[in-house]
């Protein structure tokens, strides 16, 4: 037994904000421009963002996973009512309870046709939705057909007027269609995650759950220390980001029985320039093997993997081996090793996920 992807889907929502319109946001307040230069162009130059994409006001991170999920569906020529299972991976959740995934089954008309859960490991969350949903197939008779989605409106749990949060983040989601497969000829060959817990507090939001909820005592002070944005120890993520994702790679050829050699493309979790940069020279992969997307869209967390696989599935060929690679909080970290067989919407034209509120 396998799991290969039927459909992809991708979307970015509509407002394009430049480097040149944070200005109205960030407070330089603690950038060195006099030895940075303009802030404009040390985001370009040094974190590698030219633009990104924000959700509207009222746009909830449910909306942003139902266009891809439904794009995806389309892909696959499937109906939503066929789907089995729901994972949706998301940092920045419509509510604490119910899951956004049973919020999404809802507005795709599925609602009791299939299991629906969350799953909130950050900038990692596409690789485990994939090493769940592929395991659950596989292993259970009940389970056909398997609906991954990662989302995030990460400008609800961000800093805006920090200038290095604020340039970093993007909105905007990425859904695939798994369907169990009789044979490993095509589709998942091999999946790793893990996590180490004892590194936490490296990428976290501190306030909002029952470690620290917000109240009105201590709303103003959480408010003014930005407690209930993302918190992230950027010196340290860096190396240690670069070696777990190298790692997850040699770990899942190995599982595969291949080598570097044997990779068409890598599809790396896009924080940014740095990391990225990183990892590439790492694993000595030329450009055009590791794809990016980060230059347009930010860091748009979990939802970056399957944004780049839906725009780049044209450039794919039959028998191509892909590696999917994810980092973040938590620490999280994971790779999926994938034989491409072709599907439905690979021969369909290149486009880029389209804009518009859901």
């Amino acid at each position: 037994m396998g799991a290969l992807i039927i459909g992809t889907g991708s979307y970015v929502p509509s407002r394009v904000v430049t480097n040149q319109d944070l200005l109205e946001y960030v407070d330089l307040g603690n950038f060195d421009q006099r030895r940075s230069g303009p802030y404009p162009q040390w985001v370009s130059k040094v974190m590698g963002f030219e633009e990104r994409r924000w959700a509207a006001d009222g746009q909830a991170t449910s909306d942003l996973a139902y266009q891809a999920a439904r794009r995806a569906l389309d892909d696959a020529g499937l109906p939503a009512r066929q789907i089995d299972l729901i994972v949706v991976t998301t940092a920045t959740p419509d509510k604490k309870t119910p899951s956004t995934a049973s919020i999404l089954q809802s507005k795709l008309g599925a609602g009791g046709c299939s299991l629906a859960f969350d799953i909130g490991v950050a900038c990692s969350g596409f690789v485990y939705g994939l090493h769940i949903a592929e395991a659950m197939l596989t292993h259970h008779r009940a389970y056909r057909h398997a609906l991954v989605v990662s989302a995030e409106k990460a400008t609800s749990a961000t800093d805006i007027r920090h200038y290095i949060t604020g340039a970093t983040f993007g909105d905007g989601a990425g859904a695939v269609v798994l369907a169990r497969s009789a044979s490993r000829a095509y589709g998942i060959l091999a999946s790793y995650a893990t996590s180490d817990g004892d590194k936490e507090q490296w990428v976290q939001v501190p306030a909002g759950g029952s470690a620290l909820p917000i109240t009105r005592q201590n709303c103003e002070e959480i408010f003014q220390k930005g407690w209930h944005c993302f918190q992230l120890m950027a010196q340290e993520v860096k190396g240690y980001a670069v070696a777990r994702v190298v790692e997850a790679v040699h770990r899942v050829l190995a599982m595969g029985g291949l080598g570097l050699e044997d990779v068409a493309y890598l599809l790396p979790h896009q924080p940014g320039r740095r990391i990225l940069d990183g990892v590439a020279q790492a694993l000595n992969l030329p450009p055009h093997q590791a794809l990016t997307n980060y230059q347009r869209y930010g860091n748009t967390s979990q939802a970056s993997i399957p944004i780049l696989l839906d725009e780049n599935k044209h450039l794919f060929r039959r028998g191509d081996h892909l590696v999917l690679a994810g980092v973040g909080g938590g620490f999280g970290w994971g790779a999926v090793l994938y034989r491409w067989g072709g599907m439905a919407g690979a021969r369909r034209p290149a486009r880029r996920p389209t804009g518009g509120q859901a």
